[in-house]
């Protein structure tokens, strides 16, 4: 894919943590056309003529790299135009990027001619090594990478345009191996920008003394996670913000004007319309040295504030400032409403602060038919919370994973498909599982639990591998297309036999190794020995494989272990969440979730003919309302993932259209209303964006039509 261009890094620092280079070309206008490649096992973003145009790349399996082809031809509007390129690779393991040696591989052509390329040999790009990100820096949570902080001089980008920047160090490029590179194929993102509408509040922060208990974040502890020890960091962005006190002045909602104003130690808060995804970009002014602190989060706090420290993340920018004016963008993307600018020492004045969004490529193509205010409000939030955890593939949540999580995955590629009738990004997502030739850190058989990401610890959910099965199948049936079925059959089938190495006699899952899980809800305090729900997925998981690739010996297998679930786990009234072993022998616990029962209709065990009395019950007392009736106490509540889920779509697969509408108002309304997104618990105590969320669009659209969505499990 590339004509002239090889592979490079900075030489003897392919494996060090955070090194960000730059590389600089000057071409003139372009008669016809202009396009950028690079490949990267980083990320990398462009600037043309000083202004931001690109960030990428599509992340990609292990050991295999794909190559954006960004058009460009627009955005040469001079007769002379200065290309800028920044590329960082972070080199630890994380479960939102690959802990991968450091390379880029890049060229400019234009009008036919390659004009500027990556190779030791050439000197088209003028390359350096920027060193105005402090790389000794806490992570931003266990599944990221790190946390920002920069040391800003009013020449730090001065290199961007052909100038001489004190952090741009001239640095000695060697060439790497060859990659294996695949196309991008995916459209190109557009990164329009949002503004905050209203400013919350105001006020002065006091520096003190820590807390009696100082809180610190997991992610510190270099024993269990890579990163920077806590004695080399200058300075523990999670400890400084823990001395602040906040004292409010004026927290009477205006209208933010787009400048603020702060005195040495002053804050304000400002609020977006909605919970947005993106990178932070910022003007600020200060006539001397000052440190401005940027924290945001999705949610207020009790108290008006905004937490740094919500869902062990590091939500902390830290800008240090020589006198001077600066324009500066984050290299990471977050996820929030509310941001808080505080002058952490000096006085500063920051203008046009906004989020650029990084959201999902393509456009919605469909509307609700319909529907009262709350109906279109869910509707808009579950398109949000959509684009928000699809901008390269599907994820969990844009703030603390950015993790491509099967099981969310599933429910994210139905309602991606609803809302814009394209597949490729879901198709990329189910082929990184299948481009390795061994997938790293799970069993030979199993696949990890999200990726492309890393597992050092081993660490696996087994049943999301099952959904990794249902989901093959789900979007072989959805788009016709069996290639990627083809393709996947050796992985099903080593699953498969992996599968059979802990079943027991009766053919169930018997004492899951790694992490057994269901929900976040009492139900997981059920999953050991012989768990239910989750066998309920392997006989699913069989089922969908044996029509996949015509063998009736799984079809027949799933039929057996379908009849052994049924004897095993219904008592009469509700399906047994799992049995222990006593004495050597399994034993019903006797103990019933709400999720469990959900499992049974949504994998066909049970239907509304096969236990009527169950239907019944599950529909008439069951439900949002449960929260005030109380009814049945000793069946444990669901939570939002799986369970309520899995709870409205059997409503709308069996035909009770109103009654899911009602539901899907009842569980999501308040979400759509305070955040604009919908969320991964039915508080907010974690991820106020998840992507699995989204898929209330697509039963509020089909329940308004009142009949069958086309798609529904075999």
């Amino acid at each position: 894919m590339f004509k002239k261009a090889l592979p490079v890094w900075a030489k003897e620092q392919e494996n060090e943590f955070a090194v960000t280079l730059g590389f600089y070309c000057k071409v003139p206008q372009a008669q016809e056309s202009a396009v950028l490649r690079v490949a990267t096992s980083g990320f990398y973003r462009v600037f043309i003529n000083g202004e931001f145009v690109y960030y990428g790349p599509i992340r990609c399996a292990h050991g295999h790299y794909r190559v954006d082809e960004v058009p460009l031809f627009d955005r040469l509007t001079r007769s002379e135009n200065h290309i800028a390129v920044e590329v960082v690779n972070y080199a630890v393991d994380s479960f939102a990027s690959l802990q991968q040696p450091g390379f880029i591989q890049m060229e400019w052509e234009q009008d036919g001619a390659v004009l500027a390329v990556t190779d030791v040999k050439a000197t088209s790009f003028t390359y350096y090594q920027l060193m105005q990100r402090e790389r000794k820096i806490q992570r931003y949570s266990v599944q990221r990478t790190f946390a920002e902080a920069y040391h800003l001089s009013p020449d730090t980008d001065a290199w961007r345009m052909g100038g001489i920047s004190p952090d741009a160090q001239p640095c000695e490029l060697a060439q790497q191996e060859d990659k294996t590179l695949l196309p991008r194929e995916l459209p190109y993102h557009t990164f329009p920008s949002v503004s905050p509408v209203t400013v919350c509040s105001c006020g002065t922060v006091t520096v003190g003394q820590p807390p009696e208990k100082l809180y610190r974040n997991r992610s510190l502890d270099t024993t269990a996670y890579t990163g920077v020890p806590i004695e080399e960091q200058p300075f523990v962005l999670t400890d400084d913000i823990q001395c602040l006190t906040t004292t409010p002045v004026d927290v009477v909602a205006r209208e933010y004007t787009g400048t603020t104003f702060l005195k040495a130690n002053g804050y304000e808060i400002l609020s977006l319309a909605r919970e947005c995804t993106g990178f932070i970009r910022l003007t600020v002014h200060c006539d001397a040295p000052a440190t401005l602190l940027v924290t945001f989060d999705e949610i207020l706090t009790s108290e008006g504030d905004v937490s740094a420290l919500r869902m062990q993340c590091v939500n902390i920018l830290r800008l240090d400032l020589q006198p001077g004016t600066h324009t500066f963008m984050t290299m990471e993307p977050y996820g929030f409403k509310y941001v808080k600018v505080m002058a952490f020492t000096g006085d500063v004045t920051v203008t046009d602060l906004q989020l650029v969004e990084y959201v999902h490529p393509y456009p919605c193509k469909t509307s609700l038919p319909g529907g009262d205010e709350q109906e279109k409000a869910i509707y808009e939030a579950a398109w949000h919370t959509l684009r928000q955890n699809a901008a390269d593939l599907f994820t969990d949540c844009p703030t603390r994973e950015r993790a491509g999580w099967l099981c969310d995955s599933f429910f994210i590629g139905r309602v991606a498909q609803f809302f814009t009738g394209e597949t490729l990004m879901e198709k990329q997502f189910l082929e990184n599982f299948i481009l390795p030739d061994r997938l790293p850190d799970v069993p030979d058989g199993m696949v990890p639990m999200c990726y492309p990401s890393d597992h050092r610890n081993g660490e696996f959910i087994l049943n999301w591998g099952l959904w990794y099965v249902a989901e093959l199948d789900d979007y072989t049936r959805r788009t016709g297309d069996t290639t990627l079925a083809e393709r996947s059959r050796d992985l099903v089938y080593r699953m498969v036999r992996y599968l059979q190495t802990i079943e027991n006699k009766d053919g169930l899952l018997d004492r899951l190794p790694s992490w057994a899980f269901v929900e976040w809800s009492k139900a997981n305090d059920l999953v050991m020995d012989i768990n239910f729900p989750n066998n309920m997925i392997y006989q699913y998981m069989l089922r969908a494989a044996g029509h996949l690739y015509g063998d009736t010996l799984l079809l027949d297998k799933a039929d057996a272990l379908k009849q052994t679930i049924l004897v095993r786990s219904f008592n009469g009234e509700f399906f047994v969440d799992n049995e222990v072993y006593r004495d050597g022998v399994p034993v019903s616990t006797g103990e019933t979730s709400e999720t469990c029962q959900y499992h049974a209709f949504f994998f066909g065990v049970a239907t509304p003919e096969s236990h009527p009395q169950l239907w019944k019950t599950l529909t008439t007392e069951f439900g949002p309302q449960r929260a005030i009736t109380g009814a049945y106490p000793k069946v444990y509540p669901s939570n939002a993932f799986t369970g309520n889920v899995l709870r409205l779509d059997v409503l709308l697969r069996y035909g009770l259209y109103e009654q899911c509408r009602r539901e899907v108002v009842g569980y999501y309304a308040d979400m759509a209303r305070i955040t604009g997104t919908l969320w991964e618990n039915m508080t907010s105590t974690a991820s106020c964006n998840h992507g699995f969320a989204a898929y209330p669009a697509y039963l509020l659209y089909y329940a308004m039509q009142q009949k069958e969505p086309p798609f529904t499990l075999r």
